[in-house]
């Protein structure tokens, strides 16, 4: 792992702390991300995201304050 908790499982772009970092206190959806990205938003690799997504969000990388969105922790 990385110093900032990511190891490479979570090299993708999506998944790089300044993502949500750049953006405090801000909630994206992962098809805006992916949008914002220019990255296909295909359903499988959506679907991919929000499990990867939830995963930092359990060890408290990351906030999910609704269903589908997720910020940088405050």
């Amino acid at each position: 792992m990385r110093e900032d908790g990511f190891g490479c499982v979570f090299c993708h772009p999506v998944f790089e702390p300044h993502t949500f970092n750049e953006h405090p206190g801000k909630v994206f959806r992962v098809r805006d991300l992916y949008e914002h990205l220019g990255l296909p938003t295909d359903e499988p690799s959506i679907d991919v995201t929000r499990s990867r997504l939830g995963r930092l969000v359990r060890q408290g990388l990351l906030e999910q304050p609704g269903r589908g969105r997720y910020q940088g922790r405050t």
